[in-house]
């Protein structure tokens, strides 16, 4: 792309600042995306500043470049591109900080909105913050020890104890991460939940299959704790032969512990009982959650201290298609899950065995749990929830 050096100024409603994956230079979406999109499509023009996200496997090339683009009603248009010059991880991100207060205060005329979803980039907003007439930042993650080495920690807690000072909204995609703001020091008005819920839309469950069980991710990785489902599966075909796990997500991640994988489903002969789907598209994936009745929700150890902060979108939607949900109980949105009566936490690979047999063998108990997911869906069906952020947004907070 050209990069355009000299442009007019731009009217925009939001200023968003955010990092981004570039896979083979085409960007992977995340949950600040589905906020951006709707908002735009309420007919807000959303000026984006995107800086690669540091830190990728090789096999995940990034680009090295920050891109600037403006969304008009979901649509994206690249406005200007820059080469990032900076190899040293600190320099790079001082200088992203010097790019966008930069960018923002020679090429935008009023005072939009600032939209941020992590802590380095909301350093914009607190910096040049009499640019803005509001400014929201939105938690995809939390944890208390975010890297590990001290002064990045103490570094990323300072920059949200800025924002929670100077920032007007806090969305938090957990409960979990509310609470934590709320020990810093945020006060109640400022939190946001905002969950990771899909979209509320009625499917046909008619079609359930009682052996069916899943687990979904976008790769097969050691942090979903496959060997405690294969161990599960593995139990549960003594009591129903016809037991199917469908593994749904990329293997090519990790391949020794894909390999370990079937290593184990050779030696416990569970060839016909787990089905590794590979990477599935949404229509593909559709096809499998509108079969299945159970569906896993497990983590390794390694990433407990940032998953009891975390909202995984899977047991959201296994609820949204009726799907009864086993977990650990390691992330935020299993006690939310609970409460509503629509899944189990277990803390033993015996216990989650019994339940799903009495799931398998009582019909009335699974048809009471479907009805529980189904509702809890709906209450959380994603529109009404950015409905009411456009308005805290736009319409009821006053300054």
């Amino acid at each position: 792309m050209i990069i355009i050096h000299h442009m007019e100024k731009i009217n925009c409603d939001i200023v968003a600042v955010i990092h981004r994956i570039f896979v083979d230079g085409e960007r992977k979406n995340g949950g600040a995306d589905k906020i951006l999109d709707f908002l735009s499509k309420k007919s807000n023009r959303i000026l984006m500043i995107e800086h690669p996200l540091l830190g990728l496997k090789e096999k995940e090339k990034n680009i090295n470049e920050v891109v600037v683009s403006l969304i008009t009603d979901g649509n994206i248009k690249e406005i200007y591109r820059e080469k990032i010059k900076k190899k040293n991880v600190c320099l790079r991100w001082i200088s992203e900080v010097f790019f966008n207060v930069n960018f923002i205060n020679k090429n935008i005329k009023n005072k939009p909105i600032f939209f941020s979803s992590d802590p380095l980039n909301s350093l914009t907003g607190v910096f040049s913050s009499w640019k803005y007439s509001k400014k929201y930042f939105h938690f995809v993650d939390f944890s208390k020890r975010r890297f590990d080495i001290f002064w990045l920690n103490l570094i990323y807690l300072v920059s949200i104890k800025l924002s929670i000072y100077f920032f007007d909204l806090l969305g938090v995609v957990s409960i979990a991460t509310g609470n934590e703001l709320r020990k810093m020091g945020a006060k109640e008005e400022k939190i946001f939940y905002i969950p990771n819920s899909p979209v509320f839309q009625k499917k046909n469950l008619s079609r359930k299959e009682p052996f069916t069980l899943i687990c979904t991710g976008g790769r097969i990785l050691e942090k979903y704790n496959y060997e405690a489902i294969l161990e599960i599966v593995y139990k549960l075909k003594k009591i129903f032969p016809k037991i199917l796990l469908y593994a749904a997500g990329g293997t090519d991640a990790d391949r020794q512990y894909y390999e370990k994988l079937l290593g184990i489903i050779r030696k416990k002969s569970l060839g016909k009982n787990v089905v590794f789907t590979g990477f599935l598209n949404s229509d593909e994936l559709e096809k499998i959650l509108i079969k299945a009745t159970v569906g896993f929700s497990f983590y390794s150890k390694q990433v407990d201290y940032y998953m009891k902060y975390a909202d995984p979108l899977k047991v959201r939607e296994y609820a949204l298609y009726g799907i009864v949900t086993i977990s650990d109980g390691k992330s935020s949105v299993d006690n939310e899950m609970l409460k509503e009566s629509s899944g189990y936490i277990v803390s033993k690979t015996s216990e989650a065995v019994n339940i799903i047999k009495k799931l398998i063998q009582d019909k009335n108990l699974y048809l009471k749990y479907q009805y529980n997911s189904i509702n809890w869906a709906k209450k959380m069906d994603k529109r009404i929830i950015l409905e009411k952020l456009y308005n805290k947004l736009f319409n009821e907070i006053k300054l």
